[in-house]
């Protein structure tokens, strides 16, 4: 369990290769399937957050000038609570680029398990164009 984590003016980078590697992921193969990690609060100020999957050729880059999240992570299954405000500057998949300078806001819980996604009253703002999302 990790109380708090600030991270400030830098970049985050977040990657993964061909073959489906990636450079986030903070468990070792001997931790069996039980390793998890709690961070209980991470506050993100003005960050950069680079995000390259060249396995799916999906390329995003933005600018968080304020975030937080809360996480329980268990291998590939991750429950976030997430609250961000952030310039997304570009969103691609493979050639096409659906989102250029945009504003985007979330609030809410986003659960990851086995690359599915699940929102849980999540609140999501793509410049003046509001969204909620939950799960009943």
């Amino acid at each position: 369990v990790l109380q708090k984590i600030k991270l400030s003016d830098g970049v985050l980078n977040l990657k993964v290769d061909e073959s489906d590697n990636l450079n986030y992921d903070i468990f070792r193969k001997s931790d069996g399937e039980g390793a998890r990690l709690q961070l209980k609060n991470i506050v993100l100020r003005n960050i950069r957050i680079q995000y390259v999957n060249r396995k799916s050729d999906v390329h995003i880059y933005s600018f968080t000038p304020k975030s937080t999240l809360s996480a329980f992570i268990q291998r590939k299954t991750f429950d976030f609570k997430i609250s961000t405000e952030m310039l997304i500057s570009r969103l691609q998949v493979k050639d096409v680029t659906y989102v250029n300078n945009r504003s985007f806001r979330s609030d809410g819980n986003l659960y990851v398990r086995n690359n599915t996604y699940q929102f849980r009253n999540f609140e999501v703002a793509l410049d003046d164009l509001n969204f909620l999302f939950s799960l009943k």
